[in-house]
């Protein structure tokens, strides 16, 4: 290749990502509403560990994302991983962008290749999918990409997006680029970032060899900080409902440290916000589960949709109209069902042959999004394709398992043995893979969420470290199914033995939502906090169980700090209990 072709395979990356990669379309209403990416990406927060090593996170600035050593070494492999929604394929785009506008980090590569691994096919090499990102005019050949990239690996980085959204093995047998590439058998001096959910992580942090050459870092999505900055450029027209949501969000702890870090929440806590009267918004700060927002957000476009399309504005009209999109989501919730299950996440209209009407009322509601894509010269030539393909997708992995959900609940009523048959799959491997499918089908009626709990209740692991994993996880599972009758069920179950539940700095505000949710629910005599801040809304349902429990008679805390909510609650409400400090 030549140094005027390699120039011109930069500048067709850059125009690609100009136009095509580096959009945000904040608004799932329509799809055809896209901003610049400054004008309303936020930073997110970034924590590293060391190389090989268990020791405590710490913080990294995106800045020295590709320059910080770790045992004295800079790494070719680094491991991105966050939970949906947190941001990461946004984090992929930034990078993109910062390449692109001659950010220094990035300047020392001719080219950054950012790969959605959800659009991979089988067998394609790496040169292969760069080749669709070049122009028609340019006539590099994609063994010419792959031959620039082993003699010039310092000049390229590739990003690959989405581990946990890859249909392919991660076996030493199995010989794709992509594969030999993340196993470290392909480029090996190339720097390579990968992202993923934090289960598909574990294939490789469970392997020596590789878990030596990677550096792991976490997403935690937006700080206190951005998450007001984010909802300030939102609401850059209307400065008083920006400030009142900030205001919601900063004394509700429930939602600040559960939904707040994660992105793709602010953006839906910013829509609906947007677009509701302040009767409306009281019900919007009751939300405490992923399920309930959701459940608002399905609830808030299927009503816009109804409310613009309806003729005549009749109450038994509008009724039924929302019973066909219910109709609808479950229609369509079956191939979204299937793709989770196939970590498939792009789809063509002959997916839907057999919901055709469904997917049309979908996409115009904007849970599905119907997009035409360009074909490269050089992809129509190999497979005789058309200029133009038509593709459908959901406008993200966490509505597709919301709409998953729908109807795998539905399966409970009008086919148990498919139900059944189904939930085995989910359960069968690594439940935690599907945890928001399960939360969100949890959320979907008291009988189904039984049935969940009851289904990982059962599962037993020999090894202590996964029983507490897994008790978590359930713990988790009860709250966003926000039942009382799950909630006593689990408690009955979990703390059967044990009635005393510690809670400890390094667990998620989600699962002490959870426990304390089951608490309420169910006989507890010890309660102990070792190291964690408690905000206005847990300190407050915190006191509720103190003064309503008549069975809790030790409560411990260590190195804990309190709102004054929790004081001024027990004040009033005292209990006789006996306090170790």
């Amino acid at each position: 290749m030549t140094e005027a072709q390699v120039l011109q395979c930069g500048e067709d990356l850059k125009t690609f990502y100009s136009t095509e990669m580096c959009k945000i379309k904040p608004h799932p209403l329509d799809f055809n509403i896209i901003v610049e990416f400054e004008q309303i990406y936020t930073n997110l927060t970034l924590l590293r560990k060391e190389m090989g090593t268990r020791r405590s996170i710490t913080a990294l600035d995106y800045t020295d994302l590709l320059t910080t050593e770790i045992n004295g070494v800079l790494p070719k492999r680094l491991l991105v991983e966050g939970e949906g929604g947190v941001g990461k394929t946004t984090f992929c785009s930034k990078i993109a962008w910062d390449w692109v506008n001659g950010s220094p980090e990035f300047q020392c590569f001719s080219w950054v290749l950012v790969i959605p691994l959800r659009n991979v096919v089988k067998g394609q090499t790496i040169g292969d999918i760069m080749k669709n990102y070049l122009s028609d005019n340019n006539v590099v050949n994609s063994k010419q990409i792959d031959n620039y990239i082993l003699s010039q690996p310092t000049k390229v980085l590739i990003v690959l997006d989405g581990l946990d959204e890859y249909d392919g093995d991660l076996s030493a047998k199995e010989r794709s680029d992509i594969s030999q590439i993340i196993r470290f058998k392909k480029f090996k001096e190339c720097i390579v970032l990968v992202t993923t959910r934090p289960w598909r992580a574990n294939k490789i942090k469970s392997n020596k060899r590789l878990s030596n050459s990677y550096a792991f870092i976490a997403i935690n999505g937006f700080s206190p900080e951005n998450v007001s900055t984010y909802i300030r450029k939102y609401f850059v027209n209307d400065k008083n409902a920006g400030s009142e949501l900030s205001r919601f969000i900063e004394v509700n702890d429930v939602i600040k440290e559960n939904m707040a870090p994660f992105p793709i929440y602010v953006a839906m806590l910013c829509i609906l916000w947007e677009n509701c009267d302040s009767e409306k918004r009281e019900t919007i700060r009751k939300l405490k589960t992923f399920s309930q927002l959701f459940e608002k957000m399905i609830m808030f476009l299927g009503d816009h949709y109804v409310s613009k399309n309806a003729k005549v504005l009749h109450k038994a009209h509008l009724d039924n109209d929302i019973e066909n999109i219910k109709l609808c989501l479950q229609r369509i919730g079956s191939i979204a069902f299937s793709g989770v299950l196939k970590k498939k996440l792009v789809f063509n209209e002959e997916d839907f042959s057999s919901c055709t009407e469904a997917m049309e009322t979908c996409c115009r509601i904007g849970v599905l999004s119907r997009e035409n894509r360009n074909v490269s010269l050089w992809e129509r030539t190999s497979n005789a394709s058309q200029p133009i393909t038509t593709i459908v997708l959901f406008p993200h992995k966490l509505f597709q398992e919301y709409v998953a959900s729908v109807y795998l609940a539905s399966l409970y009523d009008t086919n148990r043995a498919e139900y059944s048959r189904s939930m085995g799959k989910v359960l069968s491997d690594n439940a935690r893979e599907f945890r928001y499918l399960l939360y969100f089908t949890a959320a979907k009626r008291k009988e189904v969420g039984l049935d969940i709990v009851k289904k990982i209740q059962q599962t037993d692991f020999p090894d202590v470290q996964q029983r507490r994993i897994n008790k978590d996880f359930l713990a988790d599972v009860t709250f966003e199914a926000y039942n009382k009758d799950t909630a006593k069920a689990v408690g009955q179950r979990v703390f059967a033995d044990e009635r005393k539940l510690t809670i400890d700095k390094d667990m998620p505000a989600h699962t002490i939502s959870g426990y304390l949710f089951i608490m309420e629910q169910h006989k507890m005599e010890t309660l102990v906090f070792r190291g964690r801040s408690c905000g206005p809304t847990v300190s407050r349902d915190l006191a509720d169980v103190l003064c309503t429990s008549d069975s809790l008679s030790i409560l411990e805390f260590y190195c804990t700090t309190l709102d004054a909510d929790f004081y001024q609650l027990m004040h009033t409400q005292v209990s006789t209990m006996a306090v170790n400090i």
